[in-house]
């Protein structure tokens, strides 16, 4: 295989773009030369090269991760190589645009200098044929799908024994959580409103944790004030956190539940249902694919039907039962082997 580079706008510890690029670095191993970069969390600069010191050859791959608005999208553009586009894809502007302006332009122009590439790309990536459709409709004409790794050694360690203490000393009923971003797309407002009611109706001492880092401030904020103004206790906000502590979260938790709009792949989805805890999701983006029949899928929101709905899935002891082991199978067919085929597959091709 030539010398492969990943384009990687903001390589973090934590970012599921990272770790995805990180994941494809293993599987290219002596083949890979490094990530080029606009910026680098301190411990990850090794082996990271920013893009205005690059220097590649026409026969290097370059793999850019499409998700944000970059310079990196400029540059790769007039750079002589194989170029391949990994789309992460790009929430549409109109979800953010009332919290925060200035990032529905920077995701209008993501999409633009993503446009700009179609005609160049020797092939694009997507996570799901959701995700692929989009990159078709952009121009690309080289397409395949490339479903993300969901890696049973990142959160197989210990879990954080702090968290799991703490969870377990506050439960006396049951406990939804939701992982992912606070993103508008996400509608985390309408899982407060369902949980708002399931609590009221069913679960008098249920919890919902929501675990995941802020997108943007003032929807962040409107959430907060949402819940104190609905007056709903026991929403809980854990910010980012680390693997041990998900892994305690997911360990705790009696269903993994989603009011999600769009989503181009779902992998907090896949990782709840790795630790045999039932889905229950809005049939939104390509949720349907990457869930399949391991879950339970809605498609009308009717925040009284969804929160029946998790009190019938959470009062069946057998159903929850089925529904772990069929979560347990359907993560296994996203697990280390079957993204290694994948990889070589499609890589081998530009070789």
């Amino acid at each position: 295989m030539s010398r492969v580079f990943q384009l990687v706008p903001f390589l973090e510890r934590g970012d599921a773009i990272g770790g995805h690029a990180r994941n494809l670095a293993g599987v290219f191993g002596p083949s890979h030369g490094g990530f080029v970069v606009q910026r680098a969390a301190p411990e990850l600069a090794a082996g990271t090269v920013r893009y205005e010191d690059a220097v590649v050859a026409p026969t290097d791959v370059l793999v850019y991760h499409a998700a944000h608005a970059s310079p990196l999208g400029t540059w790769v553009a007039g750079v002589d190589a194989v170029k391949v586009v990994d789309y992460h894809g790009i929430t549409p502007p109109e979800f953010v645009r009332a919290y925060d302006p200035g990032l529905a332009v920077a995701l209008a122009r993501a999409r633009s200098e993503l446009e700009a590439l179609a005609g160049q790309a020797d092939l694009a990536i997507a996570h799901s044929v959701y995700m692929e459709r989009e990159l078709q409709e952009m121009g690309f004409v080289t397409t395949a799908t490339l479903p993300l790794l969901v890696d049973p050694a990142r959160l197989s360690g210990p879990a954080d024994e702090s968290v799991m203490a703490r969870l377990r000393a506050g439960k006396r009923g049951h406990d939804l959580l939701f992982v992912s971003r606070l993103a508008p797309n996400k509608r985390i407002e309408d899982l407060v409103k369902v949980f708002a009611i399931y609590r009221r109706a069913w679960c008098r001492e249920a919890r919902l944790f929501v675990v995941g880092r802020p997108d943007t401030g003032a929807y962040a904020e409107t959430l907060r004030r949402f819940v104190e103004r609905l007056g709903v206790e026991e929403v809980h906000f854990a910010g980012r956190v680390g693997d041990a502590e998900l892994s305690a979260y997911y360990r705790c938790a009696d269903a993994f539940v989603s009011m999600s709009e769009h989503e181009g792949f779902g992998l907090p989805w896949i990782e709840a249902m790795s630790f045999g805890v039932p889905v229950l999701a809005y049939a939104a983006g390509a949720l349907p694919e990457t869930i399949g029949d391991a879950g339970i899928l809605f498609s009308d929101i009717c925040y009284e039907e969804v929160a029946a709905l998790i009190d019938a899935v959470l009062g069946d002891e057998a159903l929850r039962a089925r529904l772990a082991a069929a979560g347990r199978l359907r993560a296994a067919a996203f697990g280390p082997l079957a993204f290694e085929a994948r990889v070589r597959e499609l890589f081998g091709s530009l070789a």
